[in-house]
């Protein structure tokens, strides 16, 4: 007791002077601050917006304009460079998430082609991109929202209108650098972004500037959040892993061969959103493989689905988890009182 006294009496006039809160600033001051920061705004200049070099044929110049496709559970930010995004926000119980981790970085998240400047028509839940590549091939990339759910659907129609067919040579997209999350839980989860393929059995972490076949889907995560890619249809993609921890960055290279006076077209499912098991087993593909339950993952499933299956007979996670504890305990007591004799 008087050690505990001792210190309260110390830290009460040593410390907390130390981190009292100022004085209040007199009113001149407040007002002067008020007109040098008016001064400031009016000061400032407009952004300007970002201006495409001359076009190499009219000599004009493209001013580029970002757009904004959203819905109820997204909003997301295109913009016509490489038909990148440069936010994804997530509205999770009146939280946005912005799944996005540096929107200024140099590759942004889905861009393709990036010396292609990518003309955005927005449509409901749709944004169509065309954009036509310096071999005279014309690319239309459409994202698609899906009307329930995080399972989206992006697909790039190649077509050619010249006599000869073209080889689209490893040509690449993605998502990168790193992966976004709630501002409160950055700190912890820039230190757990994987990049990650599901094999035939298990889900394999890709090693830094490692290349690897897909499997049935590639993905970067973190711990809460989840951005897949599954393909429609089976067909050879290499997958690039690449950057420190916090950057890292996931990249699809294809291989497209457009026939002459035809088209090819590539499909893919995307999954953008959090990493609730439940949720991801019912999209099917073994997106739940994603979710790590650990060494003892067979146990950690079974008991997971035992939890919740009480919870939607009670109504109530605390309710559910004291019975857990009581099923449990109930399994264990004739090793409980083995162990006690034994001691």
């Amino acid at each position: 007791m008087v050690l505990i006294v001792t210190f309260l009496m110390l830290w009460t006039k040593f410390i907390i002077p130390r981190y009292a809160p100022p004085p209040a600033a007199t009113n001149v001051a407040k007002t002067s601050t008020a007109e040098s920061g008016a001064a400031g705004e009016k000061a400032a200049p407009a952004p300007a917006p970002a201006v495409e070099p001359a076009h190499p044929e009219t000599g004009r110049h493209l001013t580029l304009h970002d757009a904004v496709l959203r819905d109820k559970d997204n909003e997301i930010v295109l913009t016509p460079r490489g038909g990148a995004v440069k936010n994804w926000r997530l509205k999770l119980n009146g939280q946005d998430v912005d799944l996005v981790l540096k929107p200024d970085a140099d590759v942004l998240p889905l861009a393709s082609f990036p010396d292609a400047v990518f003309k955005i028509a927005l449509a409901g839940r749709r944004a169509v991109m065309t954009a036509t590549l310096s071999n005279g091939v014309r690319v239309t990339k459409t994202l698609t929202l899906s009307p329930t759910g995080h399972l989206h659907e992006v697909t790039y129609r190649f077509q050619n209108p010249t006599s000869r067919p073209v080889e689209l040579s490893k040509w690449s997209w993605g998502w990168g650098p790193g992966l976004g999350s709630a501002e409160g839980e950055h700190k912890e989860n820039v230190r757990l972004i994987r990049a990650i393929t599901l094999g035939k059995l298990k889900v394999h972490v890709l090693k830094h500037s490692g290349h690897a076949e897909m499997g049935r889907w590639a993905a970067i995560d973190n711990r809460f959040y989840l951005v897949a890619f599954v393909p429609r249809e089976a067909h050879p993609v290499e997958v690039v892993e690449a950057g420190k921890k916090e950057e890292t960055q996931l990249s699809l290279v294809e291989n497209t061969r457009v026939p002459a006076h035809g088209e090819a077209t590539v499909a893919y499912d995307l999954y953008a959103g959090p990493k609730g098991y439940t949720q991801l087993k019912a999209y099917g593909h073994g997106l739940d493989e994603s979710v790590d339950f650990g060494t003892f993952a067979t146990l950690g499933r079974f008991i997971f689905r035992a939890l919740n299956y009480l919870k939607a007979l009670t109504g109530n996670y605390g309710v559910a988890i004291i019975l857990l504890t009581i099923a449990i305990q109930i399994l264990m007591f004739p090793l409980t009182v083995k162990s006690f004799k034994a001691t």
